[in-house]
C-alpha cells in the first residue's frame, strides 16, 4: 500500500533506513517534474540520509523511478552548501582574486545551474540547497525565491535557463527550530 515502508541501501557503513513508500513517491515524482521539494523535520529523521543514498546509489533511484512508474534517467544532484550565503548577490557571484586583481566569479549556484541545463536531456537534475531552514536571511531566501518561481532563470551574463527542467530540494531543521529544541 501507498503507506508501506521501503528499505533504502545502506549507505557508507550505516544501517539501511526504512521509508515510507509515499515519501519515496512523492520525492521522485517532483525530482522528475523539476520541482521545488521541501524536506523538513527534527535532526536524525533522515532527510538528508535519503538525498545522499540517491546520489550515491544510482540503483536506489532508478527503483523509485520504478516504483513510481516514471521513465528512468540517471540523477544528478548538485550539493549547495547554504550557509556559503550572506546576501542575494551571493547566489550569483562573489569576489575572487586572480592575475593580481579582483573580479567576480560565478557562485556554485550558477555553475550548478549551467551544468544542469547542460545534462538536462541525458539526466534528471537535482540542486540540493543543504540546511536552509536555519542559516540563510530573508534576502536571501527572496533571491532564491526568484529561481524558483519562473519559468527561465536568467544569469548573470544574460544566458537563459529553462527553470522547468531542474528540480530543486531544500533541506531543513525549520521544524525544530520552532519548536526550540536543538
Amino acid at each position: 500500500g501507498y503507506g508501506e515502508l521501503l528499505v533504502m541501501p545502506p549507505l557508507n557503513g550505516f544501517p539501511p533506513m526504512t521509508v515510507q513508500k509515499k515519501v519515496l513517491e512523492a520525492i521522485a515524482h517532483g525530482i522528475s517534474m523539476g520541482a521545488l521539494i521541501f524536506l523538513f523535520g527534527e535532526t536524525g529523521t533522515g532527510k538528508s540520509a535519503i538525498l545522499e543514498t540517491l546520489s550515491a546509489e544510482p540503483k536506489a533511484w532508478e527503483s523509485m523511478c520504478r516504483g513510481a512508474g516514471i521513465p528512468y534517467k540517471p540523477l544528478r544532484v548538485y550539493w549547495i552548501d547554504m550557509v556559503l550565503y550572506e546576501t542575494p548577490g551571493e547566489l550569483l557571484a562573489h569576489r575572487a582574486i586572480g592575475d593580481g586583481r579582483t573580479y567576480d566569479e560565478e557562485s556554485e549556484l550558477v555553475a550548478a545551474i549551467r551544468e544542469a541545463d547542460r545534462n538536462a536531456d541525458t539526466c534528471y537534475n537535482l540542486i540540493w540547497l543543504k540546511e536552509l531552514g536555519r542559516v540563510i536571511s530573508s534576502s536571501v531566501m527572496g533571491g532564491l525565491l526568484n529561481f524558483f518561481s519562473v519559468k527561465f532563470i536568467r544569469l548573470p551574463n544574460g544566458d537563459m535557463i529553462d527553470a522547468s527542467r531542474i528540480a530543486w530540494v531544500a533541506d531543513s531543521n525549520y521544524n525544530t527550530e520552532e519548536k526550540s529544541v536543538h
